[in-house]
């Protein structure tokens, strides 16, 4: 008897390889596998399609689709001035969706943007992943929409399924491709690369280029202890991602800091398709975005490279580390102390959880993480790896996404 396959299209916005795109990418590549038929709809053609392609999973392109772009390539982008005066082209995208899809059809949507459009397509049952808070300026409107219209929600952590208040809403970590995602030697290809010696060690931030995500604050720390740790650099990998005007400004404003004559040890290498051979190079990487993390996709992919991290005690990286929910405030016991009597940080599973929005903690956390031996920090690193593999693994992630795709069909 042959396979019943469930069809699914599913929506992106964007053909870039950003977090939310290797999410939907590691999903694509096992759909078959779960007995889901999917077809994977992108305004154009970009690093998303090709590596779909590679994997053999069926692209539609979806022309409709790009005149919702220049919503986040603007200054205030997705405002709900910007958005109100798009709502006949959501329209029209929705309706070319509708189109696309067959009778017992579920659209899986991916970003805000095709969210909006699938509720003009509404004779199909829709499942948003949700993947961010609710926007500051348009929360009420989102949550009302989220409420209403999607069969189901899968949301990528608790700290944005308790934000969103939907109560339709399965929480989905993320998952991680533990075979490419892996322990491995270091081969010293990023110190060739980047001209530094092959016995210093580095401190990674492969982060999006994007003001909140705190490269500057890295920068900051480490400027204030590099005279203390001559043996040690930190690489800041990536670049802009989503082709937006704030990413490119910044992008520059970061890259005239590294360029300062200061900063002799601190360095720049640019976005990385094989991001998975970054870490094993690594001796620590830092996530320290400067509002809730969503997630925190580099903090699990280091993890399952068995590399020691340091995020911020809020958000996603605390249910990723282990740490408790809601410590976002820095009140969990810990031996550390700020002058105010509140904990700047805290060991998590894998790494370390510090206090946000506070340099100075970061600057204290990365001294005391520096002094431990390479055999304390390894150990540290392969906690994160089992953790990695108890929780975090793609197969698993992809499972669940299909078993709800599969529970909104009419058939």
């Amino acid at each position: 008897m042959a396979e019943i396959l469930q069809p699914v299209l599913a929506l992106s916005i964007s053909s870039a390889l950003g977090g939310s795109e290797r999410s939907l990418l590691d999903f694509a590549t096992r759909a078959r596998g779960l007995g889901i038929d999917l077809r994977v709809g992108v305004p154009h053609e970009g690093p998303l399609t090709d590596a779909l392609t590679e994997n053999d999973v069926s692209i539609v392109e979806i022309p409709e689709l790009k005149p919702l772009l220049p919503l986040s390539q603007q200054p205030g982008k997705f405002s709900a001035l910007n958005t109100i005066m798009a709502l006949p082209r959501f329209a029209e995208a929705g309706r070319a969706i509708g189109r696309l899809a067959s009778p017992a059809t579920v659209l899986y949507s991916n970003s805000f943007k095709t969210h909006l459009a699938t509720v003009w397509a509404r004779d199909f049952p829709a499942v948003w992943h949700i993947r961010e808070y609710p926007p500051d300026s348009t929360g009420a409107v989102w949550k009302f929409l989220a409420r209403r219209f999607p069969r189901k929600v899968i949301v990528n952590s608790g700290a944005v399924g308790d934000s969103w208040q939907v109560e339709r809403t399965r929480v989905l970590h993320n998952g991680i491709d533990l075979d490419r995602f892996r322990p491995r030697p270091p081969t010293g290809w990023i110190h060739e690369k980047l001209g530094i010696r092959t016995e210093d060690r580095i401190i990674g931030m492969p982060a999006v280029f994007a003001a909140w995500k705190g490269q500057l604050e890295v920068l900051s720390a480490f400027e204030r202890i590099s005279a203390d740790f001559l043996d040690t650099h930190l690489v800041f990998v990536g670049g802009p991602i989503y082709d937006t005007v704030a990413e490119h400004a910044f992008g520059k404003e970061l890259a005239g800091k590294v360029r300062a004559p200061k900063n002799q040890r601190v360095h720049h290498l640019e976005f990385q398709t094989d991001v998975h051979l970054v870490y094993p190079e690594l001796c620590l990487s830092v996530h320290y975005s400067l509002r809730p993390e969503p997630f925190g996709r580099v903090i699990m992919e280091s993890m399952a490279c068995g590399v020691p991290v340091i995020a911020v005690k809020e958000g996603g990286p605390v249910e990723i580390l282990g740490g408790e929910r809601g410590a976002g405030s820095g009140e969990r016991s810990d031996d550390r102390e700020s002058g105010s009597g509140k904990r700047e940080w805290e060991p998590g599973v894998g790494g370390w959880l510090c206090e946000p929005r506070n340099v100075d903690a970061l600057r204290k956390l990365m001294c005391e993480v520096l002094t431990l031996s390479p055999d304390e920090l390894g150990a540290v690193g392969a906690k994160g790896r089992q953790r990695a593999e108890r929780h975090f693994s793609a197969d698993s992630f992809a499972s669940g996404v299909a078993e709800v795709l599969k529970s909104c069909s009419r058939s």
